[in-house]
């Protein structure tokens, strides 16, 4: 066998060990992003549990958030300080991702893409 022939088999193999690993690494990207949503959307429905009670003081309605954090807590075997912490870390995570993204958009316009190619809008509340 030449060299040639010994370099492109060589060279074939690094490139589907490089595809391979850039797929690898956008399934783990996507997981995370996944996640990251589930978590923060999760987080955020509790937090506005909160500002509701803390704005209409519904009776009972701190025993009940109490409760039902406690509860949730519990379901995810952690605290309710680990399960605040979790969730403020998702928000950050959230918040990240939101900005890659948002930047990445842009980009795109800029480069004479007008960033819509995907159909899918995002909206941040």
């Amino acid at each position: 066998m030449n060299i040639m022939k010994l370099f492109l088999i060589v060279l074939l193999m690094l490139s589907f060990q490089v595809a391979s690993q850039t797929r690898q690494e956008r399934a783990v990207m996507g997981l995370e992003l996944m996640s990251t949503g589930k978590v923060a959307g999760h987080c955020k429905s509790l937090q506005q549990q909160l500002e509701f009670q803390i704005k209409h003081k519904l009776k009972g309605g701190g025993e009940f958030i109490q409760v039902f954090w406690t509860a949730e807590a519990k379901r995810l075997k952690m605290t309710v300080p680990e399960f605040t912490e979790l969730c403020e870390q998702a928000f950050k995570k959230y918040r990240y991702f939101h900005m890659v993204f948002v930047n990445e958009k842009k980009s795109l316009i800029q480069a004479g893409n007008d960033g819509k190619d995907s159909g899918i809008i995002l909206k941040t509340f």
